[in-house]
């Protein structure tokens, strides 16, 4: 069931998120009951994800007053100095953050009471609380306030999830450095990002009124981290997570209706139905930020002319990449010293990642096999190392061995920036990677399948080898901007936020064509696969550069939507976000462009995860004011009917794209990703055929077993065969079963 928008007074990232029913969901998890959670503010931070407020016994002439916990009492008592502080006056002039609980219904007219006397309350947490920084000398006033019931302090170690600080130590050592949201109490951002910025020296920057965003690396996080958390202005630290691009069923959904089936199917209720009532998107502007979008696909062009000529759309090139990222080799030497500090611990070396399980079906249907992800860096480096020489012996070597041959060899590129020695090891540089040795190779394909590489031209075509500027400064101007085109059939407005363009069969123009696609001849036999709203428009904004990787963003996360909306759409669609089932600054973002913006709708993607069970969901779909939306795959009757012929030419197209340009790799094989999984599934695939699979031992050779193939229209069915999801040939080579992937 989906949870009614809250239009709640400004959330805070620091409240635990619980599902529509709270008190149902914790109850039936043990973690509170519905008694509990009428006393209970829901904080992350704090144990069991709430702090229960110890409220007075009401007597029979009615409530008791609001008490105080221990540490305010202590605070009272000080005159002004917080106990936590070592006796150093705070920033904000003697303020304290408090958490005021009320009663039930009373959240607003508290906040109203407080802002009569001047005050500036800072947001809502659940259940029935208010945020407020105040002046410690206002604190007898603030406690005689009608329908407090308690006041209590935002303690430190309330102040982040309880997985931030190994969260951040990974994504350091990962990356090199992280970026850190710091949302305040009170809107002040200004004020402390030019404060740090001047006495701490740390490059600070500002996201919104009440936060600031502080780039940290392997000798600052710890300090950073410590002093915000000491501070009494401070709110929540969070990491700024970097979105992917989700949307893995979406399409079959979509396609199940587009056909038209007849009206005793259960399709006949489907779009038809809504198109016959007038609801086919008419008079609606859609925004949509992706990769790019292909302006010359018929489901967007003015008309099915010239595709070169028909593209009169004027670009908006304000506000574009280059003034929210900056290219940083910097980045690449902080990526090696992560991986430095990675191999150089025996501790690190032996620490089991965290992640959960992919599973691969069995291709006879019977069962699955487990991939752990959560395994140590050292024992999957000794697994490829037993893969490429056939000598399980590596198994039985220790972090400590490893770190012994690998760890030096780190230390010497960093001492001399050795930035070429990253390049050999990078998962795109397949001629390099034929002729290391087998140690690098192994370790190559480690850092491939754990994401990490310190090579400067990779890291550019990910999301994390440009360097996020911290400020926002940039405000829109000319007409391509801030006027929709009109005279435009379908795309009335595009951002060239990252790029200008899409790539062939890219996800943005995939996503548009799901969402509004509708060629301009009405007969043409392509919009038998138009998308849900065919007669809408779309102002889109660009999400990605060059290859598609990652989702660029504004500092403001929000900006995108508020860009649309500005230009006509009253509906945003966003198949994108990252994994962490949280509630972050960005998911506030998103709720507050709402909040301002009552006529606005923002939809997410739920993302690909499911099969991971439950709390799949990323930070932006567990936003309380968007609507998150799920996808389901189709019968496989219909995979049979429609989806499988009509995807067929699209298909051996991209199957020899993929398998087989030598020269210029699709981007599976450029990312090396595709070489682990191609490993991985065929290895199932044997084990159920009875036939002994060697692994490929790099792209090369799996390129030299299928390209003569994929021309021939026998191996293309044999390959592709949809009669079953099973893998049901009884002979042949079981290589050949690419259907598994």
């Amino acid at each position: 069931a989906m949870a009614p928008r809250l239009r709640l007074p400004r959330l805070l990232p620091s409240w635990l998120l619980l599902a529509a029913n709270a008190a149902a969901f914790a109850s039936a998890r043990g973690i509170l009951s519905d008694d509990d959670l009428q006393g209970a503010i829901l904080l992350r931070g704090a144990p069991r994800g709430a702090y229960h407020v110890p409220l007075e016994v009401d007597s029979p002439g009615g409530t008791t007053g609001p008490k105080h916990d221990d540490r305010l009492v202590k605070v009272l008592a000080e005159a002004g100095l917080d106990s936590n502080h070592e006796g150093e006056e705070d920033e904000q002039n003697g303020d304290v953050q408090l958490l005021l609980h009320t009663d039930r219904g009373h959240v607003e007219s508290v906040m109203a009471k407080l802002q009569s006397m001047g005050l500036a309350p800072g947001g809502y947490i659940p259940h029935n609380t208010v945020l407020l920084l105040a002046p410690r000398k206002r604190l007898p006033e603030i406690s005689r306030v009608s329908n407090v019931r308690w006041i209590g302090t935002m303690r430190n170690e309330w102040k982040h999830a309880p997985n931030f600080f190994e969260e951040l130590e990974t994504h350091v050592l990962t990356r090199g450095l992280a970026h850190l949201h710091v949302t305040l109490a009170a809107p002040i951002a200004e004020k402390v990002s030019r404060d740090w910025a001047e006495s701490r020296g740390w490059e600070v920057g500002v996201v919104s009124r009440d936060a600031v965003i502080i780039r940290v690396d392997l000798n600052t996080w710890t300090d950073v981290t410590r002093f915000c958390l000491s501070r009494e202005h401070v709110h929540w630290l969070s990491l700024r997570r970097i979105s992917k691009f989700k949307n893995k069923q979406a399409s079959l959904s979509v396609l199940g209706e587009s056909r038209g089936l007849s009206d005793g199917d259960s399709g006949g209720l489907g779009r038809r139905f809504l198109w016959d009532k007038g609801l086919d998107g008419t008079g609606q502007v859609i925004g949509i930020h992706d990769t790019g979008l292909d302006r010359s696909h018929c489901f967007f062009r003015n008309d099915q002319g010239n595709t070169t000529a028909n593209d009169t759309l004027k670009l908006c090139k304000e506000c574009q990449f280059s003034n929210y990222y900056e290219p940083s080799r910097a980045y690449a030497l902080w990526a090696l010293e992560g991986l430095n500090a990675t191999f150089c611990s025996v501790e690190r070396l032996g620490k089991a990642s965290h992640g959960g399980q992919k599973y691969v079906r069995f291709p006879n249907g019977t069962g699955t096999i487990a991939r752990p992800h959560n395994v140590s860096f050292a024992h999957e480096l000794n697994l490829y190392l037993t893969v490429l020489t056939g000598n399980q012996s590596h198994l039985q070597r220790s972090p400590q061995e490893i770190s012994d041959i690998y760890c030096p060899k780190f230390a010497t590129a960093l001492k001399y920036k050795d930035l070429d020695f990253c390049c050999k090891l990078d998962p795109k540089n397949e001629t390099a990677q034929d002729v290391l040795p087998t140690h690098l190779r192994a370790l190559a394909l480690t850092l491939l399948s754990r994401g990490r590489t310190c090579c400067p031209r990779s890291l550019t075509l990910e999301n994390m080898g440009e360097v996020p500027m911290l400020q926002d400064n940039c405000t829109f101007t000319t007409d391509a901007c801030t006027k929709r085109q009109t005279e435009q059939r379908k795309v009335q407005a595009y951002w060239a936020f990252a790029d200008t363009n899409d790539k062939r069969d890219g996800h943005g123009t995939h996503v548009s064509g799901s969402v509004a696609g509708s060629a301009a001849t009405p007969g043409a036999a392509i919009n038998a696969y138009q998308g849900m709203a065919p007669k809408a428009k779309i102002v889109f904004s660009d999400a990605s550069r060059k290859r598609g990787y990652g989702v660029w963003l504004p500092v403001d996360e929000a900006k995108v939507m508020k860009w649309a909306y500005d230009l006509g759409a009253r509906i945003h669609t966003n198949s994108w976000g990252d994994s962490s089932n949280t509630y972050e600054k960005g998911s506030q973002m998103f709720d507050e462009a709402v909040y301002e913006r009552k006529d606005l709708l923002i939809l997410f993607a739920a993302g690909n995860d499911g099969d991971q069970g439950y709390a799949s969901l990323g930070s932006q779909p567990n936003s309380k004011n968007v609507l998150t939306v799920g996808a389901a795959s189709q019968p496989l009757e219909y995979e049979l009917q429609d989806a499988v012929p009509a995807r067929a030419a699209a298909g051996r197209w991209e199957l020899k794209s993929t398998f087989c340009e030598m020269d210029a790799p699709g981007r599976a094989w450029a990312s090396g990703r595709l070489l682990v999984d191609i490993n991985s599934v065929l290895g199932a695939v044997c084990h159920a055929m009875n036939q002994t699979f060697h692994p490929f031992s790099s792209a090369h050779a799996a390129k030299h077993h299928y390209c003569p193939k994929i021309s021939d229209e026998n191996w293309a069915q044999y390959v592709c065969r949809v009669n079953a999801f099973n893998f049901t040939a009884p002979t042949g080579d079981c290589r050949d079963g690419l259907r598994r992937l």
